[in-house]
C-alpha cells in the first residue's frame, strides 16, 4: 500500500509539474553564447542607477545629437558608446513579438574615446515597478544584458566600432539604457509610442 502511495505521488509531482505554466521565452533569459564568456563582466555589472519618474511625468528622452559622431544622422547622449537614434520609436519602428515590442539597435562606440568591454542594460521607468529590457544579437536571445565587446563590433562607414542588437521592451512607455564601462557609467532614455 505504502509503495502504491509513493507510486501515486510521484506520478502527481510529474503530471502537475508537466502542466506548470512556463514562462515566455521574451521573459527567459537565454545563457550567453561562448564568445560572450571570454571577458570577466562581473566588474561592469554595477547595480542600475536609473531615474524613475511619477504618475504623469513626462519622459526625460536623451536628446539626440546631429555632430557627436561624424557621417552620422543622430545619437543618443554623448558618448563614448551611442544608440544610433532619436529617441523616440512609433509602432511602425516595432516589431511585436508576443510579450515585447522589438527594436533594432545600432550601438556605435567611438575607439578613440573608449577600446574595452562595455555592458548595456535597461528597465521601464515609468511603471509600478521596475519591468527589465531584454536584448537579442541576430536571432539569438533574448539575453538580459548587452555584452559590448571586441568579438562584436564591426568597423562601419562612420568611422568607428558599430554593433547591431534589438532590444526587447515590455509595453510602450518609458525606458532608460544604462551602458558601464571601465571608468564610465552613462544613461540613456528612450521612450516607446502607442
Amino acid at each position: 500500500m505504502r509503495t502504491n502511495r509513493l507510486v501515486a505521488a510521484t506520478v502527481l509531482i510529474l503530471v502537475a509539474g508537466c502542466a506548470a505554466p512556463s514562462l515566455s521565452p521574451a521573459l527567459a533569459p537565454s545563457p550567453m553564447p561562448e564568445w560572450m564568456t571570454e571577458i570577466d563582466w562581473d566588474p561592469l555589472r554595477t547595480p542600475l542607477q536609473l531615474p524613475t519618474l511619477q504618475a504623469g511625468d513626462p519622459c526625460p528622452v536623451t536628446p539626440a545629437s546631429t555632430t557627436s559622431v561624424p557621417n552620422v544622422s543622430s545619437v543618443l547622449g554623448d558618448g563614448p558608446i551611442f544608440p544610433w537614434g532619436t529617441g523616440r520609436a512609433a509602432p511602425g519602428d516595432l516589431f511585436f513579438d508576443g510579450d515585447i515590442y522589438r527594436l533594432k539597435v545600432l550601438w556605435i562606440i567611438d575607439p578613440d574615446r573608449y577600446a574595452g568591454p562595455a555592458l548595456v542594460r535597461g528597465a521601464r521607468i515609468d511603471g509600478p515597478s521596475v519591468t527589465p529590457l531584454l536584448f537579442f544579437y541576430a536571432d539569438e536571445g533574448p539575453y538580459a544584458e548587452l555584452r559590448l565587446g571586441r568579438q562584436g563590433w564591426v568597423y562601419g562607414g562612420t568611422g568607428m566600432h558599430e554593433f547591431n542588437s534589438e532590444t526587447g521592451f515590455p509595453g510602450i512607455g518609458c525606458f532608460a539604457y544604462q551602458i558601464d564601462g571601465i571608468g564610465f557609467h552613462k544613461t540613456i532614455v528612450v521612450e516607446i509610442l502607442e
